[in-house]
């Protein structure tokens, strides 16, 4: 399965991105959301799943000029992506990371049936491991 992996964190997450490659999986890692941003609306959508960090912090040289985000608009860079893979792919399994969702990101993820939401301080390996396996046979 080819995974998208974007999390501006990504050392966070290399036990996970490792494990997940030694399953046999195809991991692409993004730290830039701007570029996972531009993968995703290329012509075609080359994954099979995605996993995606709520609020992200780029490096300032990574944005695009015309683009700067105002400080709050952080929080909205990984929405701002399940909204657009969700445009790309419906079907598409997102692992959404966060350490908090407010009222209106709960609002915003209730209707999206892809999605599943995990607590970003709890991520263990052996548990997105499972879960991974269990979106990719609710697939078939």
């Amino acid at each position: 399965m080819k995974i998208l992996v974007v999390d501006d964190e990504l050392d966070g997450l290399t036990a996970i991105i490792r494990a997940m490659k030694g399953e046999g999986h195809t991991v692409q890692a993004i730290s830039n959301p701007y570029e996972a941003r531009d993968l995703i609306g290329g012509e075609q959508f080359p994954f099979e799943m995605a996993i995606i960090d709520k609020t992200m912090k780029p490096d300032a040289a990574a944005i695009p000029e015309d683009e700067f985000p105002e400080p709050e608009d952080f929080q909205r860079l990984g929405l701002n992506l399940v909204s657009q893979i969700c445009g790309r792919a419906p079907r598409c399994p997102i692992i959404f990371l966060s350490a908090f969702l407010d009222a209106q990101d709960r609002k915003e993820l209730s209707g999206l049936e892809n999605v599943v939401v995990l607590d970003k301080g709890g991520v263990k390996v052996d548990s997105i491991l499972k879960l991974i396996r269990r979106l990719r046979y609710s697939l078939n």
